[in-house]
C-alpha cells in the first residue's frame, strides 16, 4: 500500500468569493474533482470552511455521502495573524460545531488556514475536542508555514509548542510533507510544480507523504481576471495528473488522515 496521502483545503477562493461565474465554475471543478475520487472508490480527508459548505450545501453532502472525512478548515478562512487568539479560538470551535450539526459526523482534525498557528495551537484543540492537526510543515515561509526544524513524520505534539514532540503527550500532529534539501511544502501553489517528484516519493521515503490542493488549484487561471497573480503561474494540468496518480496508488481504499495514527482511527 502506498503512503500517499492527497487531502484538500476546500475554501472559497478568497479574491472571487463574490463572483457568480467564478464560484460556478469551481463548483464545476470540484465537481469534477469528486467524480474521480470516486471513480477510484477512495476515501480522503477534506479540510473544510464553514464558508464552503454554506456556498455549496449540495456539493458538501455529496463529500459526506461518499464517506470522506470532515475536518475543520475553520469558518471563514481567516489566517490566525490576522485576527488573533480570541477570534481565532473562536473559528476553531465555531466550525467544529457547525461541521458536525451539518454532516452528523464527528470532526477530528483541523487544519489552520495558510499555515498560520500559535504555539499553543495543540491545546486549543484538545480543549474543543479534536485530536489531531495537520498545519506544520517543516519549511519557513513568511506569513505562511513557520516551522523550519519541526519533525516531519507523525508525532505527538506538545501542548505549549505544537511544533515540537512530546511523547507523554494524546494528540497528534500529522506534519504536510516538504522536499528534501530545500524544504517547499507539497501542495497549493507549489505543488503543481514539484508534483513529478511527489509521484516518487512514496517509492523512496518511510515516513507517509501528506499533501494538500485546493478546488481553485484546478482551474486554470492564466487569465483570470481578479486572481492573486502566483495563481496564474500555476501548472494546473499537472495538479490533475497527481489527482489521477493518487487515484491509481490507493484506488479502493481509506485515504483518510484520521486512520494515519499507528494505524488507528481518530474518531
Amino acid at each position: 500500500m502506498s503512503d500517499l496521502f492527497f487531502t484538500f483545503d476546500v475554501e472559497v477562493y478568497a479574491p472571487l468569493r463574490h463572483d457568480r461565474v467564478f464560484l460556478r465554475a469551481q463548483g464545476e471543478v470540484w465537481q469534477s474533482v469528486l467524480e474521480h475520487l470516486q471513480r477510484a472508490a477512495v476515501r480522503t480527508t477534506f479540510f473544510v470552511t464553514g464558508e464552503f459548505v454554506e456556498t455549496y450545501p449540495v456539493l458538501f453532502d455529496e463529500m459526506v455521502q461518499s464517506g470522506h472525512e470532515i475536518a475543520s478548515h475553520t469558518m471563514t478562512h481567516r489566517p490566525y495573524f490576522s485576527i488573533g487568539d480570541k477570534e481565532f479560538e473562536n473559528e476553531i470551535a465555531r466550525s467544529k460545531n457547525f461541521l458536525e450539526d451539518v454532516s452528523q459526523t464527528s470532526v477530528s482534525g483541523f487544519r489552520a488556514p495558510l499555515g498560520q498557528i500559535p504555539s499553543h495551537l495543540a491545546a486549543l484543540l484538545k480543549k474543543h475536542g479534536y485530536h489531531y492537526d495537520s498545519s506544520v510543515a517543516a519549511t519557513h515561509i513568511p506569513g505562511h508555514f513557520q516551522a523550519l526544524g519541526a519533525p516531519q513524520r507523525i508525532y505527538h505534539a506538545s501542548l505549549e509548542e505544537v511544533r515540537r514532540e512530546d511523547e507523554n503527550s494524546n494528540f497528534w500532529e500529522i506534519p504536510i510533507a516538504v522536499t528534501p534539501k530545500i524544504p517547499l511544502p507539497y501542495g497549493g501553489f507549489f505543488l503543481s510544480f514539484i508534483a513529478p517528484v511527489a509521484w516518487r516519493f512514496p517509492q523512496t521515503q518511510k515516513q507517509s507523504h501528506v499533501m494538500f490542493s485546493h478546488p481553485h488549484d484546478f482551474i486554470d487561471m492564466r487569465k483570470q481576471a481578479g486572481c492573486y497573480a502566483w495563481d496564474r503561474f500555476k501548472i494546473t494540468r499537472n495538479n490533475w495528473r497527481m489527482l489521477a496518480h493518487f487515484c491509481r496508488q490507493r484506488q479502493g481504499s481509506d485515504a483518510r488522515l484520521c486512520q494515519l495514527p499507528k494505524g488507528e482511527s481518530c474518531f
